[in-house]
């Protein structure tokens, strides 16, 4: 298993283990970053995965030069088609299954996942293939948090 992988396992346990009911029924996505000791700081939640990313990098003061960044999300999962060829909303599909997705990006632009299905919770699945609409979010999040640390900071006023 590979590092950024490894990560991405050991976010998923710590980010399942700060809730006390159902890790597979969260109502908001969670946003953190995990430091070079491996500590998971949940930095925002919200309802939408994308925004979370998106308002991130404005926090950069408070998340300091941590090496990973990731989210924790659960969501439904389905295949594309059913066997009619009719197409449905993952949510709506009658062979849907409830997913919990922790995936993670470092400095150098790598992204790794690691996900469960709540009917198969001990099959804790990983990969670093990182690609995706959500891998994309987690890269340009990334950029856009190092080029917030970058520029010179306002002396006070």
């Amino acid at each position: 298993m590979a590092p950024l992988e490894a990560t991405a396992l050991l976010a998923y346990y710590q980010t399942a283990a700060l809730d006390s009911e159902d890790p597979f029924d969260l109502s908001q996505a969670r946003v953190f970053t995990i430091s070079c000791d491996g500590e998971v700081k949940i930095m925002l939640t919200c309802p939408d995965v994308y925004f979370g990313l998106h308002v991130l990098p404005t926090a950069f003061e408070k998340i300091g030069d941590v090496p990973v960044i990731g989210v924790e999300t659960c969501g439904w999962a389905a295949p594309i088609e059913d066997a009619s060829g009719a197409e449905h909303a993952p949510s709506e599909h009658p062979r849907r299954r409830r997913v919990r997705l922790v995936a993670v990006v470092n400095r150098s632009q790598e992204v790794a996942a690691a996900l469960a299905f709540q009917d198969d919770i001990a099959d804790v699945q990983t990969n670093d293939t990182g690609m995706g609409v959500l891998a994309e979010a987690l890269k340009d999040c990334m950029d856009r948090l190092s080029l917030m640390q970058s520029l010179p900071k306002r002396p006070d006023r």
